[in-house]
């Protein structure tokens, strides 16, 4: 899988969400099809939270230690860039 099929496939999770969200929101679908919307929509937020978990143990920095470039894991509330 190439990482523009892995976008395309992140875009779409996500704009299925959206139609999920406003179909439930708009009150339209019956009872038994709102439940399998959930059910889808709560699916596929836990894949996408899992595919972020993913990229975040991915995400690196560079730091110059002792004129040498070194990486290290990039920690959430770094006030550094």
């Amino acid at each position: 899988m190439t990482k523009e099929t892995k976008e395309f496939d992140w875009d779409a999770k996500m704009k299925r969400i959206e139609e999920i969200v406003k179909t439930l929101e708009a009150g339209g679908a019956g009872l038994d099809d709102s439940i399998k919307l959930f059910e889808e929509g709560t699916k596929l937020v836990q894949e996408s939270r899992k595919e972020l978990d993913r990229a975040e143990l991915r995400v690196t920095k560079l730091i110059e230690e002792n004129g040498s470039f070194k990486e290290t894991l990039f920690e959430e509330g770094s006030d550094d860039s």
